[in-house]
């Protein structure tokens, strides 16, 4: 959690959560596509109403998760030697 959401209200944190969630059901940040190895490939595939469905189910602990993993992944493609299709985040 970063400073600014530790000053909002929980449901403004939880809707910045869900806002940055739903970005990453959109495409993959580093490549603008759909990785196969990705925990949201998936999810991807969905209608953009189901993926807000099920974007608004999680729970905070869960979109923090996949917000880290997608922090990690992005830093792992970036700072390595290899191509980025074959880094292997998922």
């Amino acid at each position: 959690m970063n400073s600014t959401e530790q000053l909002l209200p929980a449901p403004a944190q939880r809707e910045q959560l869900i806002a940055r969630v739903r970005a990453l059901t959109v495409a993959c940040p580093f490549s603008q596509d759909n990785p196969p190895d990705c925990p949201l490939c998936n999810i991807r595939k969905l209608s953009l109403k189901a993926r807000i469905v099920w974007v608004n189910s999680l729970a905070p602990e869960v979109m923090e998760g996949l917000l880290q993993f997608h922090a990690d992944c992005l830093y792992a493609k970036e700072h390595h030697a290899v191509p980025p299709h074959e880094v292997r985040c998922g």
